[in-house]
């Protein structure tokens, strides 16, 4: 059915596909774009990205630099309530590129929602809503068989909470749960934010920071899930579309940006914030999906700046490829934290969702045992 590569992402034998689903867009939010773009205007111009987001910036996000500078709120809502098929979503929520290709490529499609199906079995798996089959032994191939909207229910009950993804923000690609479409990003979102309370309540902490946050949906279910204060650290573009995410949500009274004189318990900063922190004030620091791809002497600052504020444990989930860039090859987290030192290796196994992602916890030396 798919290649041996693409077979590769899978965790489980493919049973019946589901077809693939649209969600709905939103109704654009000029009010929340404003919210936005103020925000936008008081973060740093000089940014330093590294070669993976400085392409995208330049690329499929100019537009929304364009939008965010001049201040036009009307296309940048419209273009945020449809993130899901905008140019400015790729590599983080879909985008254009992967819409444009399942409509060219009938096998990416279907590779698309078996992938989406795969990864909300493991999380079914993860959180204990199912049972693992053995392959060694046993009946083989039954919770593949179990609808998508079974699934969800059945997480959302072990979970005690309503997971639904925020519907002001739609158009992303991804598999109907009894009316409400999951996209993969959501899937691991949910994981992540599972994680994080996991290991909060392990060792008795609350705030969490994240650096580099996609969309913003592992701070939505993080609050859902109980986690009350949660710092996003992150280009102003990308904060741009967190603010907008997160502000429409279900937890949107809880959402403060820059410069609004508000006391949040969700924070929404820019890249440059992270070193001003309070020592003291961040719990857990949590990445995925970024300290390899931005510039490594930024990758490495973020640790020495986790240090020197005293943020106890690091959980990092994140690929190790090497992935070429313009000036060399991407660096792993371990070899990250090697060269900045500093830190102590507590955990390290592979991702639930993600083949070829290591999830690993680390303690900064003298931090909390």
């Amino acid at each position: 059915m798919f290649n041996e590569r693409a077979r590769f992402r899978l965790h489980h034998p493919a049973g019946t596909i589901p077809a693939l689903a649209e969600a709905p867009p939103g109704a654009p939010r000029a009010d929340l774009a404003e919210r936005a773009i103020a925000a936008f205007a008081r973060a740093p111009a000089n940014v330093a990205a590294g070669p993976v987001w400085d392409a995208l910036l330049a690329g499929p996000q100019k537009h929304l630099v364009r939008w965010l500078a001049r201040g036009e709120a009307e296309p940048l809502a419209a273009d945020l309530a449809a993130l899901g098929r905008s140019e400015a979503a790729q590599g983080f929520f879909g985008g254009a590129g992967q819409h444009r290709r399942c409509a060219g490529d009938s096998a990416y499609a279907q590779l698309l929602a078996a992938w989406t199906h795969d990864k909300l079995l493991s999380l079914a798996e993860a959180v204990g809503a199912v049972r693992l089959e053995l392959p060694e032994n046993g009946a083989w191939g039954e919770t593949i068989a179990i609808p998508p909207a079974d699934l969800f229910a059945a997480i959302e009950i072990k979970l005690g909470c309503d997971l639904s993804p925020p519907t002001h923000v739609g158009a992303f690609l991804g598999i109907d749960a009894g009316g409400r479409v999951l996209q993969m990003r959501v899937l691991e979102a949910i994981h992540a934010a599972w994680r994080l309370k996991q290991i909060a309540d392990a060792h008795g902490f609350g705030r969490v920071c994240e650096i580099g946050a996609g969309a913003g949906l592992t701070a939505y279910y993080a609050a859902l899930l109980g986690i009350e204060d949660y710092t996003i650290i992150d280009l102003p573009t990308m904060n741009a579309v967190q603010a907008y995410m997160l502000a429409g949500s279900r937890i949107g009274d809880r959402v403060a940006l820059p410069g609004e004189g508000r006391d949040g318990a969700i924070r929404v900063l820019p890249h440059s914030a992270f070193a001003g922190l309070a020592r003291g004030s961040i719990d857990i620091l949590y990445n995925q999906d970024s300290l390899p791809e931005i510039e490594r002497g930024a990758a490495s600052a973020y640790l020495a700046d986790a240090r020197r504020i005293g943020v106890p444990l690091l959980l990092s989930i994140n690929q190790e490829a090497h992935l070429p860039t313009a000036d060399g090859r991407q660096a792993s987290v371990p070899e990250l934290i090697a060269e900045t030192g500093g830190f102590t290796l507590l955990s390290r196994h592979r991702h639930w969702l993600r083949q070829g992602y290591a999830e690993e916890i680390y303690r900064a030396k003298g931090g909390e045992e």
